[in-house]
């Protein structure tokens, strides 16, 4: 089985303005692939984070999250996908 057919992964926002998930300023961050997939996430002024995935499937899926209180400047990001929903948690 590889990523094309189920998987998951995770990694951790960050930038170098330690109140970046709370403050009015929008962030783009440098897209991470892996194996075909690619994940971009935006940081909007709202406090929500959109992240698009490309590539499982042949397929893009977006997904909005408001951004949950946090005491470190990093933000975590799972996603997953197989043969029902795909997922993601911020």
């Amino acid at each position: 089985m590889s990523v094309r057919d189920e998987g998951s992964f995770e990694f951790w926002l960050n930038d170098e303005h330690k109140d970046w998930a709370t403050n009015s300023d929008t962030y783009i961050f440098d897209p991470v692939t892996l194996e075909g997939v690619t994940v971009k996430c935006i940081k909007r002024p709202n406090r929500t984070i959109d992240v698009t995935i490309d590539g499982p499937f042949g397929k893009q899926y977006t997904f909005n999250e408001l951004i949950p209180q946090i005491e470190t400047a990093k933000g975590y990001t799972s996603s997953s996908c197989g043969s029902g929903p795909t997922s993601s948690c911020i």
